[in-house]
């Protein structure tokens, strides 16, 4: 190793030519010269970097807390088996000096996610529900919280201290670096943060955190707000995510809001937080309750980056919304902006928002939601906001899954509310329970001057139980009743109204079941 060309050591070397005996001394020069400082540059560079950050280090409490990381990494190292692993470094000395320099120069993880493996899983855990905890408590308040989670059938794996790094942290010499100035300390958490939150990303557990600050104040000093908050925004845990307040002063209902503001300040793909299921923030009364309480208390709050449709969707009523610090009109513009994938559930956020007396007053609310998946739970939520928001001035409803039973719950509103000058039912299953229900509302809301009953299954009966009425409200301009399934019988019906209604302008029927006798008494009238 020492004789080969210094350019190529071993260009054209003939293997072949020499025997196992020959091999092994070559061998065994070779890593003499290796373990001599001067013979392998990127071992003696990671040392003298090592010596010389310990060196530049002020304090001398926070330089004996740093040498102590150094030689429990070096320690740990020597324990790691090196044989078919990604490690490239020459030994544990090279790789711990490696890892110790790239901590605190921002460098990102050398232990290749060694560091962070979980320990193998307890017995206890095995087939029971379970849950990663991030941070937050001391280790006596550890211990009182994993006895309460345990008592609820929950097993916690810790990521201090069931990893090698939190073990490391939390012993006596190095002292989770508590006494090393921020600006020493934070490009090592900073690492440490990214390489746990990667550890735990693609897990199935949810990540428990618990914060244990007596005002807002405090925790925007703390270590989970300067750099966690951020390693979870890079890479949010696939299990979701449960926080759970210790503290009366910071209650979940100001904290979830300010985590996932601080989430989203990290700025980072928003498209991650699309695969995150739940974003949930329990009050609890101290650490030897939350097992119990966590499941109790847990409610559910905006995940970062989320709109509004999607929080609906994983759970968030319109009460939660609004403690998102959403306000209630940006909700219901970004619903009936969103019209196209409305269901029930989201018509039911949107209809309790209506009632709310900031919404019940300003502009008009032109309410056009056509093709949307809404069906007769969704138009009786909406019934109930139309007999308290005067706002509304038409209901587009076309293309969705409303039958009677939903027609005659916004039937029933719109006896209430006269505002309500048109409708739009086209395309739906009305059939004549609910025609003769729309009739009724004829007869007491003489402000309708239109109707869109197209494409439903309106027959005869549905039909004169129209023209019945039509034959009162004089306001009504325009009847659409082309593609349902009305006859002669019906077409003479509504052929005597207009006989009588001289305010009708144009009636629709095509597509219907009307034979000559039918078109001409409707040409005669």
């Amino acid at each position: 190793a020492e004789s080969a060309p210094a350019k190529d050591p071993w260009k054209n070397f003939d293997y072949d030519k020499l025997d196992r005996s020959e091999l092994k001394q070559i061998a065994d020069k070779a890593l003499a010269a290796i373990d001599r400082k001067d013979a392998h540059p990127a071992r003696g560079h990671w040392k003298d970097a090592a010596d010389e950050l310990i060196g530049g280090i002020n304090s001398r409490s926070c330089q004996q807390q740093v040498e102590a990381l150094r030689s429990r990494l070096n320690t740990w190292s020597r324990g790691q088996d090196f044989i078919g692993s990604n490690i490239q470094a020459v030994d544990a000395q090279h790789w711990s000096d490696e890892m110790f320099v790239s901590f605190f120069e921002g460098r990102g993880d050398r232990s290749y996610g060694n560091l962070y493996a979980f320990s193998e899983e307890e017995p206890d855990c095995v087939g029971r529900e379970s849950l990663v905890y991030w941070s937050g408590l001391s280790d006596d308040h550890r211990k009182i919280l994993k006895r309460s989670l345990s008592s609820s059938h929950v097993c916690a794996r810790y990521l201090h201290p069931d990893t090698a790094i939190g073990q490391i942290l939390e012993a006596r010499d190095v002292g989770v670096l508590k006494d090393c100035a921020w600006g020493v300390a934070k490009p090592f958490w900073t690492i440490t943060s990214d390489a746990l939150a990667s550890a735990v990303a693609d897990s199935k557990e949810p990540v428990l955190i618990v914060i244990r600050k007596d005002s807002f104040e405090q925790l925007s000093g703390s270590i989970f707000w300067t750099v966690e908050a951020a390693s979870l925004a890079k890479r949010p845990p696939r299990g979701g995510i449960q926080i759970v307040s210790l503290s009366r002063r910071v209650p979940c209902k100001e904290l979830a809001p300010k985590i996932r503001v601080r989430i989203e300040d990290a700025k980072w793909l928003p498209r991650l937080w699309q695969r995150v299921p739940f974003f949930t923030c329990a009050d609890v009364d101290d650490a030897s309750s939350v097992g119990y309480q966590l499941k109790t208390r847990s409610k559910p709050y905006a995940l970062p980056y989320h709109t509004v449709l999607e929080l609906i969707d994983k759970g968030l009523d319109a009460s939660h919304l609004l403690d998102e610090n959403f306000t209630a009109g940006a909700i219901v513009q970004d619903l009936l902006n969103n019209g196209l994938t409305l269901s029930d559930k989201h018509m039911q956020v949107l209809s309790a928002l209506l009632t709310l007396p900031e919404v019940n007053r300003g502009n008009d609310i032109q309410w056009k939601l056509p093709g949307t998946r809404i069906s007769d739970g969704g138009a009786k939520a909406l019934a109930e906001a139309i007999k308290v928001n005067r706002m509304i001035e038409y209901i587009y409803l076309s293309d969705n899954q409303i039958s009677d039973k939903g027609a005659e719950a916004l039937c029933n509103a719109l006896k209430v509310n006269t505002n309500i000058w048109r409708i739009y039912l086209e395309n739906n299953q009305i059939s004549d329970k609910g025609a003769e229900a729309l009739s009724n509302v004829l007869n007491a809301n003489t402000g309708i001057q239109g109707i869109d009953l197209e494409n439903n299954r309106i027959s005869d009966k549905g039909a004169e139980a129209l023209a019945k009425a039509l034959r009162v409200n004089t306001q009504i301009t325009q009847v659409h009743l082309s593609g349902n399934q009305i006859s002669d019988k019906g077409a003479e019906a509504l052929a005597n109204t207009l006989k009588v209604n001289k305010a009708i302008q144009s009636i629709g029927l095509k597509g219907n079941q009307i034979s000559d006798k039918g078109a001409k008494a409707l040409a005669n009238a």
